[in-house]
């Protein structure tokens, strides 16, 4: 069977860009997936099951038993049939040279890092991009190879990253880059002027992220724990500190204040609470609380470590 357009997708923002693609009258033949299973097992931030919106729009639907593509009946499908152009977003894992050379015009995905590839390569660059204090986001749209991040550029957009942005909100700022590109790019698939140019410079890489990565050091400076918590909260693990035994997940807070003399309070203490709003004391000054998860509620007093 004949596949022109093929959408590889396992969240939500997967979904909404399947969406909006059908609703301005382009024609996915096929939706390539996981299962509940599948996602757990890899352990998937913000998964999302396609299936729901493949039925809606009668799109052809395989989720695939191996999100590497291991698995000799999800090659064997690729082997079998053909396909035009292959469009990802996302989909966190290499997808092997023989279902990427079953596409006549290639499999293309995007990369979002503060850095134009090849620099910012690796695992979780929005993230990290947070992490770091990074001040703008360049949303590579490049062609798919069997090495990570390594395939030429279709194009390159640029958005920002301003304070009060979370992990959220820069998958969303991605979001509408992404509807915007992968648009551009099937109308030039469509007359055949799909132009690419080659990566330059020397690769950089971004380490691959856990959910141990998001404890909390309130011997940090205000800036750097902000940045911690606004990089992984939902729908990715959260940032979480302790309460004596008790572990404590911190999904929403702000810098509150530098110029308090708060010395007599240790790192980690909390100072006061503004409408049962929790605020904590810091290396260089004090973060208000704004949304935390605990089983009791956060007073005064209370050493978060």
């Amino acid at each position: 069977m004949k596949y022109k357009i093929v959408f590889f997708g396992v969240k939500e923002v997967s979904e909404k860009v399947i969406d909006y693609l059908v609703k301005n009258n382009y024609k996915i033949d096929l939706i390539v997936s996981i299962d509940s299973k599948v996602a757990k097992r890899n352990e998937i931030s913000g998964y999302k099951d396609l299936k729901r919106i493949s039925k809606k729009y009668s799109i052809d639907y395989l989720p695939v038993k191996d999100y590497s593509f291991k698995d000799k009946d999800d090659i064997n499908f690729f082997k079998k049939n053909s396909f035009e152009i292959g469009i990802c977003h996302p989909w966190q894992r290499l997808i092997p040279e023989e279902i990427l050379s079953s596409f006549k015009f290639g499999v293309f995905g995007f990369h979002g890092s503060s850095f134009s590839l090849p620099k910012g390569k690796g695992r979780s660059p929005l993230n990290w991009s947070l992490i770091e204090d990074k001040k703008i986001i360049r949303n590579n749209f490049f062609k798919y190879v069997s090495e990570a991040d390594a395939g030429d550029i279709y194009n390159i957009t640029n958005f920002e990253i301003n304070e009060h942005d979370n992990i959220r909100t820069l998958e969303y700022k991605q979001l509408i880059d992404v509807k915007f590109q992968i648009k551009n790019l099937l109308n030039d698939y469509k007359n055949n002027v799909i132009s690419l140019s080659k990566q330059k410079g020397t690769s950089t890489f971004y380490p691959k992220r856990s959910p141990n990565d998001g404890k909390i050091d309130f011997n940090n400076k205000t800036q750097g724990i902000y940045n911690l918590i606004r990089a992984v909260t939902k729908p990715f693990p959260g940032a979480f500190c302790y309460k004596m035994d008790e572990i404590i997940y911190i999904w929403d807070a702000k810098p509150f204040d530098k110029l308090f003399d708060f010395s007599k309070f240790k790192n980690g203490e909390i100072i006061d609470l503004f409408d049962n709003f929790p605020i904590v004391k810091t290396l260089d000054g004090s973060l208000i609380i704004y949304n935390y998860e605990a089983k009791k509620k956060l007073k005064i007093g209370d050493i978060l470590s």
